[in-house]
């Protein structure tokens, strides 16, 4: 994370939403990317999360890493390059990038087309030297960490999402999730003030929330599993779990950590 240089990230959005279900599966349903195929259609055209690496450090570290700017792989034959480009950029974009790179629309890559978009945008924030070394990846992947047990900040130099769930109060069938937006600002102006606390009740919408803009359907898709996903662990007749062997690894390795820490205590 030195690299992203957080310490000169400030606050721009900060929504809390209070969601019907435990805290831990609110946490999970951010740690696996595999979902995305059937609650979020409207992102296949650029996010390849079929595709998604994961990883683990030790016991308190987890990692997913999901290309952007590409489709999903089953969706692959579906959309262009200028369509790809486009759902990330905004219209235009596909035009800009060409005008960026000196490269023909037969020539240029959607990861290219958007990685010179994204830096032209990062240069009202980052100097010249910087701005150089950037690579695709961390102009728009999703790259998101958990630190155990709780913390789920994104890498890269977009805007950086970060998560906290924690419960809420002492009902274990209750939660609150936290999502921040840590946006940079120019090295020669002073830091701009922390942005006020949007709260959002259980029967609120995050798309009530204007200032996520198009993120507010996403994750509104992501919280209507949630008290589903609730119901159906607490109906379960064995309450066992079984988790996918690669799609699921980072939610069993919570698990295996947290059993540990819980085991400790007997």
């Amino acid at each position: 994370f030195t690299r992203w240089a957080p310490e000169r990230r400030y606050v721009s959005l900060h929504v809390e939403k209070k969601i019907r279900c435990n805290w831990k599966i609110a946490m999970e349903a951010f740690i696996e990317s595999y979902h995305a195929i059937q609650t979020h259609p409207q992102i296949l055209s650029f996010t390849g999360g079929d595709n998604s690496q994961y990883d683990t450090f030790g016991e308190h570290l987890s990692r997913t890493i999901t290309a952007q700017g590409i489709p999903n792989p089953g969706q692959a034959d579906r959309f262009s390059v200028q369509e790809s480009v486009e759902a990330m950029t905004g219209p235009g974009g596909f035009e800009l990038a060409l005008t960026l790179t000196g490269l023909t629309a037969d020539e240029i890559t959607s990861r290219q087309a958007i990685g010179a978009v994204r830096r032209a945008e990062f240069a009202d924030f980052m100097d010249s030297d910087q701005l150089a070394t950037v690579t695709d990846a961390e102009t728009m992947d999703s790259i998101l960490y958990l630190v155990f047990p709780n913390f789920a900040p994104w890498g890269g130099f977009q805007s950086q999402i970060t998560y906290r769930y924690r419960p809420d109060g002492m009902n274990p069938d209750r939660c609150i999730m936290d999502i921040y937006l840590l946006d940079g600002y120019p090295s020669d102006q002073p830091r701009p003030p922390d942005a006020k606390t949007i709260r959002l009740d259980y029967d609120q919408k995050y798309a009530e929330a204007e200032e996520l803009g198009m993120l507010g359907a996403l994750f509104d898709q992501d919280a209507n599993n949630l008290p589903e996903v609730q119901k159906g662990l607490m109906a379960s007749k064995t309450r066992k779990v079984l988790t996918a062997s690669y799609q699921e690894l980072r939610i069993r390795h919570f698990h295996e950590t947290l059993a540990r820490y819980l085991q400790a205590e007997d």
